[in-house]
């Protein structure tokens, strides 16, 4: 390196040689393959932790998948089920729309596999297939990020009979929150199908849909959904107050009873996913909503479903002790 700044330096005083330019050209070019390189392999660096977050978040799900199989079939898909055909729906589309999503967005990754025909690859990876899957993911995502707790609160809030007022303030909010949601999410979704954003690389053997820049639309509506937390958290503490509880009983016993906790996690995956798209590099910042949403889901299946055992448990007790009471 110090040969090379000789040289620059002594061209300055005297008719460069044929030889010297050529050397300060090569190492010019050098450097600049150089720093394409390292350009790259972040990119590629990037786009595997991606695949990788991803990939945990799949894992997760399919954990407790397979832990609660026998409880979603017994209280959602049995003969016997209560449940209705609405809430069968709503709960299939929390718990396997986001398979769905994550499938796709792992498809957008695509790992090519030797002596595949260039052709192929052309057709399976381009431009347009990137946006058609950010934009599939983005609406298979969003009604769970709107919709997915919030089931789960009105579910609480009829069980342990809320205040008529409350659950008007929980409604009308609920549904200004899911209202500005969809503005915003509209609004990424018209951006995206601009193509300004979306491109395919091909990074050595790595082929990848890479977003340039995060829209400030896609941020916006992860504080309307931190929001709409907090503003449920307000009610659950007015609903507890209002309520008669025993001397031994404190405010955060019932709060805990009615579902709190569900709530402080998901607030704080919210303020969390905030932190990392204002900060993180682009990919990371796209893909950490993604495992979040997988851990939401996850809690809102599981939550659910151990209601449902709960609820059917009392019932079983009540009818119990009623068969006593006419023996």
């Amino acid at each position: 390196m110090k040969l090379i700044t000789t040289e620059f330096f002594f061209s300055t005083s005297r008719p460069a040689s044929i030889p010297s330019v050529l050397a300060s050209r090569i190492a010019v070019e050098a450097m600049e393959q150089d720093i394409d390189l390292s350009a790259l392999t972040k990119d590629a660096r990037q786009i595997l932790i991606v695949r990788y977050m991803t990939l945990v978040g799949l894992s997760i799900w399919a954990y407790d998948f397979l832990l609660t199989f026998g409880d979603e079939v017994a209280y959602m898909w049995s003969s016997k089920s209560r449940a209705s055909n609405t809430l069968r729906i709503l709960f299939a589309y929390s718990r396997y729309g986001m398979l769905v999503g994550t499938v796709l967005f792992l498809s957008a990754i695509v790992m090519p596999v030797e002596g595949i025909d260039e052709n192929w690859l052309i057709r399976l990876n381009s431009r347009h297939r990137c946006i058609g899957s950010v934009v599939a993911i983005v609406l298979i995502d969003a009604p769970v990020f709107m919709f997915g707790d919030g089931l789960i609160v009105f579910i609480l809030a009829s069980a342990w009979q809320w205040r008529k007022d409350i659950t008007r303030m929980l409604l009308a909010g609920t549904l200004i929150s899911a209202g500005g949601s969809i503005v915003f999410t509209c609004l990424y979704v018209r951006r995206m199908l601009s193509g300004h954003l979306i491109q395919f690389q091909s990074i050595g053997s790595i082929r990848a849909c890479v977003v340039s820049t995060i829209p400030s639309e896609y941020l916006r509506t992860f504080i309307f959904y931190a929001a709409m937390d907090l503003y449920m958290q307000v009610l659950f503490v007015l609903n507890a107050l209002s309520r008669p509880r025993g001397a031994s009983e404190r405010l955060m016993d019932i709060l805990v009873k009615d579902g709190l906790v569900v709530l402080l996690i998901s607030s704080a995956m919210r303020i969390s996913n905030l932190v990392v798209i204002s900060n993180a590099p682009t990919p990371i910042g796209l893909v950490y909503p993604e495992v979040m949403i997988m851990i939401v889901s996850t809690a809102t299946s599981r939550l659910y479903l151990r209601f449902c055992s709960t609820k059917l448990k009392l019932q079983y007790r009540q009818s119990d002790l009623e068969l006593h009471l006419l023996q």
